[in-house]
């Protein structure tokens, strides 16, 4: 299921693996500022910075990427 629903995400041109240059101080304080570990600011900075939209199942990191106005992939497994 989780193949079938990354092959339907790069067909739809949303990139689903790619590089990026995160600025890892902004990330330590996106997670100080919101009280978050440490993996889940890196993740949601990267997110921020890039534009790209954010693939998260988990509960608190989609959370808190609505709340910074992240874009959010859903998708229903």
């Amino acid at each position: 299921r989780t193949q079938r629903a990354l092959a339907e995400l790069e067909i739809e041109g949303i990139p689903t693996t790619r590089e990026l240059a995160i600025d890892i101080w902004r990330a330590v304080d996106l997670g100080l500022e919101l009280g978050i570990y440490a993996y889940d600011a890196y993740i949601l900075e990267g997110a921020k910075s890039s534009g790209f939209p954010l693939l998260a199942l988990d509960g608190p990191i989609r959370r808190n990427a609505k709340k910074l106005g992240l874009s959010l992939v859903e998708l229903d497994l």
